[in-house]
């Protein structure tokens, strides 16, 4: 039996991210290396204040980290203008026809607002 080789998505390397100034400085990141490959399921557990929101929001680019940097598909990205050029390019993906079949086999054809726009049988 082979395995299926799967191919990293997104790899974080010595993410960390401060908020607050003075005395409110508050280190949510320290550190954090992490990599997702495409086909796998990962959950992030924590308990409240862990840092489980900063970092998806900076695997994300919603935030951009204080330091390290994230490579999403190939591409390394470490300042604000890199990652508003990937949401750019990931919001054009998500806008392009998707296909699925279900558990009958039957395909399903969505368009960019999900709304099925067409079934195939077999």
């Amino acid at each position: 039996m082979t395995q299926a080789v799967t191919q990293i998505m997104i790899e974080a390397t010595e993410i960390g991210m401060t908020l607050g100034a003075g005395a409110a400085r508050v280190d949510a990141l320290k550190g954090v290396n992490l990599s997702l490959a495409g086909g796998e399921l990962t959950l992030l557990m924590g308990p409240s204040g862990s840092g489980k929101t900063t970092l998806l929001s900076v695997l994300g680019c919603m935030l951009s980290p204080t330091s390290g940097s994230v490579r999403i598909r190939g591409r390394w990205y470490r300042s604000r203008p890199q990652m508003r050029e990937l949401i750019g390019e990931l919001h054009a993906y998500a806008k392009q026809e998707c296909v699925a079949r279900d558990r009958h086999g039957d395909r399903h054809r969505f368009d960019r607002d999900g709304i099925g726009a067409e079934i195939s049988r077999g």
